[in-house]
Parts: structure tokens; sequence; C-alpha cells
């Protein structure tokens, strides 16, 4: 029981960017083959357990919370996150050794304590994860159908003496004929994280040697053992988060993976064991419900309105913000129910930038304030003239039961990447706010091209509402963008976080 209230309070603290976690390192050891056929099941199941866990239980505290309709329970989570968006409010006006560093310190001890009566008052929290049995590899392999394959991807360093601090990618790979995860080893992992990513972020994948670097030794691996895969679920780790493999360009062959492979990404790949069974509804299904927010630009505008007149042909409740003021509505009404498209600026400050800033420090230590959505109230470059809605204020807004969140603009999938927890990004917050999925960017979008990539996506989603599939609607939009955009750069950059 003790164990089960820690590790709830972590999960607490973490979320509030009061903890810190350090990156998990697993030195690999696959030299003897009789001897990884054993190790690397034992590793994939500690990856089911471990990898997101943070994010997992924040997720299934706070359902499990509402669900109990317990008040007194409730209102103590709502009051927690209304001291974490006042602890914001502090850390945005602070600077590093200032005199209101005392007051941040005594706010996290104020958050700390809030989150210790929560946990122990959360009785139901406590009796589910008593009930908790961890998943086993042999469950993904079951559930997977012909064609399928599941891939984790791990981050982790080397240890030995001679290689000390360097770093290496494992692909563990299971399919339905799996007698054990097969690890394939992506070699030269320290070029792969430097000038690999820099060459992938150049040409979005369309090179000579992203694809050789970042995937060819798992086509290889698939063509070998398992040639008729077709869909292939992957749990990506470290600079993998960055990296959309439907992009990466095989010069040999002349096709994308996005040609070969339905590459769905996932954050875990126990996620399958909770798909979402096909089951279409012999009743009509209820009005869909989208809220749209756009800003005063005309890109923007344009991409909000076609989407209110396609969605409103197929019966879709939508309703329109596009005045000032929209970051306020965000926090102050809940979307229970609803779908949420906000089309605006994008921004997350990559690590090169951190020694331009004034305040470094609080920006190291806070990663969920380093990436956001920005409205602007006047046409200007200066953030003194945008509204701001930060990634730590993004996770307390009220997204109960919020089924989809489309983030139209640059770069919000990008984020502080932590080895095995994931990325700290808009997605995150909003999925601990309670959306279920976040369509989000990897890169600089083109505005033109994303305004015809989500009216795909929508009318492909209007076309069947009785049985909803995100990233199939998706992977059809992309299929028909790629006719007028043939770049990876266009109608590559939107990934679905689920």
């Amino acid at each position: 029981m003790k164990a089960l209230y820690i590790i709830s309070l972590l999960s607490l603290f973490c979320q509030s960017g009061v903890a810190q976690l350090q990156d998990s390192s697993i030195s690999l050891s696959l030299q003897d083959k009789q001897v990884y056929k054993t190790y690397t099941g034992l590793l994939y199941n500690h990856q089911l357990f471990t990898k997101s866990l943070l994010l997992e239980s924040a997720l299934k505290m706070r359902e499990r919370i509402y669900a109990s309709q317990d008040t007194a329970i409730i209102q103590k989570y709502e009051a927690f996150i209304t001291k974490r968006t006042l602890h914001y409010q502090m850390l945005e006006q602070s600077k590093d050794n200032d005199k209101n560093q005392g007051d941040l310190l005594k706010s996290e001890k104020e958050i700390q304590a809030l989150a210790r009566k929560l946990a122990r008052q959360s009785g139901t929290y406590a009796k589910k994860l008593e009930e908790y049995v961890p998943h086993i590899w042999q469950e993904i392999k079951q559930e997977l159908k012909e064609g399928e394959v599941v891939i984790e991807i791990i981050r982790s360093r080397q240890y030995h003496q001679k290689q000390q601090g360097s770093v290496n990618y494992t692909a563990l790979i299971v399919t339905p004929k799996s007698k054990y995860p097969y690890p394939v080893i992506l070699k030269n992992a320290n070029m792969l994280e430097a000038k690999g990513m820099q060459q992938y972020l150049k040409s979005y994948g369309q090179d000579s040697v992203s694809y050789r670097r970042f995937w060819q030794p798992i086509h290889n691996y698939l063509i070998q053992k398992y040639p008729n895969a077709q869909k292939v679920y992957v749990s990506s780790d470290g600079i993998y988060h960055r990296v959309n493999i439907e992009t990466l360009y095989n010069p040999t062959s002349g096709k994308f993976v996005f040609d070969l492979y339905d590459i769905q990404r996932v954050s875990n790949t126990k996620n399958i064991l909770s798909k979402p069974k096909s089951n279409p509804a012999k009743n009509k299904p209820p009005a869909q419900q989208l809220v749209l927010f756009g800003d005063s630009l005309a890109g923007t505008q344009q991409e909000i309105k076609a989407i209110q007149k396609l969605l409103k042909t197929n019966q879709w409740i939508v309703t329109t913000h596009l005045a000032q003021g929209q970051k306020d509505t965000l926090q102050k009404q809940g979307f229970v129910g609803k779908k949420l498209h906000i089309a605006t600026h994008g921004y997350f400050i990559k690590d090169d930038s951190l020694a331009t800033l004034p305040n470094v420090q609080k920006y190291r230590k806070y990663p969920l304030i380093r990436a956001g959505l920005w409205w602007p109230k006047k046409i200007s470059k200066t953030f003194q003239n945008k509204a701001i809605l930060s990634t730590f204020e993004a996770q307390n807004l009220r997204l109960h039961q919020t089924d989809l969140v489309v983030l139209s603009a640059d770069e919000t999938g990008l984020g502080v990447v932590k080895s095995g927890e994931g990325v700290y990004g808009l997605p995150r917050a909003f999925k601990q706010a309670g959306a279920k999925h976040v369509l989000a960017s990897l890169w600089k979008i083109n505005r033109e091209a994303t305004q015809k990539l989500m009216q795909y996506f929508y009318s492909y989603l209007a076309q069947t509402p009785n049985s909803v599939d995100y990233h199939q609607a998706l992977r059809l939009a992309k299929q028909r963008l790629r006719q007028t955009y043939p770049h990876p750069r266009d109608w590559g950059a939107f990934v679905l976080f689920d």
C-alpha cells in the first residue's frame, strides 16, 4: 500500500513540474543469442510496465477521481489544479536568483502538501492500483492480427568502460509468429542523434541516408522474417519522437515507408490491448460536436471556415471562436464530450536557444514552460503582443472526456524528450487535461497544405460516424494530399498521439 501511495504522489509531483526524473539507463548485452532470447522478453515486459508510467498513472488517477463522483476528492483535485495554475503565474514572472525564489519554493511545497492529501484520500485510486496486473509481451503477440507488428524502441546509455557515455538504440520487434522479442540494434546511435537528426530535419526524410540510418535495419528484419507485415505499431524513444517514420525515403526503391507500411504511433505498445473493437452501432450515432478556435490571420480563418462549412453539411454541431480572448475561453469553459480544433501558432524553445534567454535556469527546471500556443493580439513579432498558452497551462484545461484535440500550428508535437517517459510538450499536456487523442505537428507547417489536410481529415471522419478511426482518417488524408503536395515536408508534418 505504501508503494502505491508513493507512485501516486510521484505522478502528481511530476505533473506539477516539481519532481525531476533521471533518464533511465539500460545496458544491453546481446552478444549471446541464448541469453538474449530470455533477456529481451524480460526487457520488453519492463518497457510495458515503465514506459510512459507517469503519464499513464496521472491519466488513470484523473479518470478514477471524476468517475468516483466523490465530491470531496474532486474538489481537492480541482484545488490542486488551481494551485498549479497560480504556481505557473508566479513562475512566468520570476527571474533567476531574484527575491521571489522563496515564494516559488513555498508554492511548490504547498502543491506537494495538497498532492499528499489527495493521494491519501483517493481510496478508489489506491484500490485500482492494487488490482493492477503487469502485462507481458506474449499478451501483445496474441492480440496481433495477421500482418501486424509491434516495435518498442529503447534508448539506453552504454556503461562499458571503453564506451562510457555513448548511446544505444534497440528496436524490440514482436510479430504474430515471434518466439521472443527480436532485438534489432540501430548502429552509430551517437551519430544518429547529432548528424543524423540534422540531416533528417533538413530534408524531412527525403534524402539518401535517413532511411538507411533510422529504418533499414528494421525493414531488413521484417522482409526476412515477416514479409507480409503491413500495419506497424511503434512506441518511440529518444530522437525517434522527432522523426515521422512515414516520411523516410528509400532511394533504391523510390518509395517512402508510408508506401510500404501503415505506421501507427503509440506511447506504449500495451495500448493495443485496449483498442476499441470494431462494432458499428445499430442505432443512429449522437451528433458529433466540434469547437473551432482560430485567430485573426487570413490563413487560419480560411481553414476554420472551410472545416465549419464541411461539417455543418454533415450535420455536425460546430461552434467557432475567431475573436480575441480565445485563451480565456479555453481556460474557463469545459469541453466534455466535444472535439477541439485549434488553428493558430505554436512554439518550442529548443536547447540551442536556451542560452539566449535571460532566465535560463527556470526553463531547464520546468520543461513544460518551453512549449505552447500563441494568438496574435495584433500583427507583431514581439511576445508582448501575443496571448500565450504554455504547455504548463494547457495541462490544467477542463477536457474531461474530450475525444480529440487537433493542434493545427507549427511544431505543436515538440517538447523536451525524457527517455522512457516521452515528450514533455503540448500533446502530453492536453492528454493530462483529459484529451484521448491529440493531432500535432513535428515541424513548421505549410499553411495551405495544412488547410487541405484538415479538410480531407474531417471529410473522412464525417463519412464514418459509426466507427471513428482517427489514425485511418489521417492516413487517407495524407494519401490524398500527396497528389498535390508530394514533398514529405507538406504531407508528413502531422502525427497522431494516442
